[in-house]
């Protein structure tokens, strides 16, 4: 699932009653108050590829480290502030890298704004 943060927050109690192992991986620099406990909280914003702000290596050794518990979950919820662009690259990547083609293709169609740059740098530094 890949929506906004405050999204999630509000509908994370109806998603407790139906999913028993939930992964959420929050991303985002503000401060929010979860109803949840993040499975992982990534500090990035959407820029351009070479500003400060930009996704580092870092993240993408964190978000390698948690895949053996995110193929266990019965839904990997991906959320940053607005839900359009970092969450749908970071879900893309973590689809890429369980091998499921059809979430692969899903999100590849169906999110316009995917921030590609941060999907190029999650494929070639995580480790499969």
């Amino acid at each position: 699932m890949i929506d906004s943060i405050k999204d999630i927050i509000e509908k994370y109690p109806e998603l407790e009653k139906t999913y028993k192992k939930i992964s959420t991986i929050v991303i985002t620099k503000q401060k929010y108050r979860y109803n949840f406990n993040p499975t992982l909280r990534l500090a990035f914003l959407d820029v351009e590829k070479g500003d400060d702000d930009f996704i580092r290596k870092i993240h993408a050794d964190k978000l390698s480290s948690i895949m053996p518990e995110l193929q266990k979950s019965d839904l990997i919820i991906v959320a940053c502030d607005a839900g359009l662009s970092r969450s749908p690259a970071v879900a893309y990547a973590i689809a890429w890298q369980l091998n499921d083609e059809m979430d692969a293709i899903d999100i590849s169609n169906n999110y316009r704004f995917l921030n590609k740059d941060v999907f190029r740098f999650l494929r070639k530094e995580m480790r499969r």
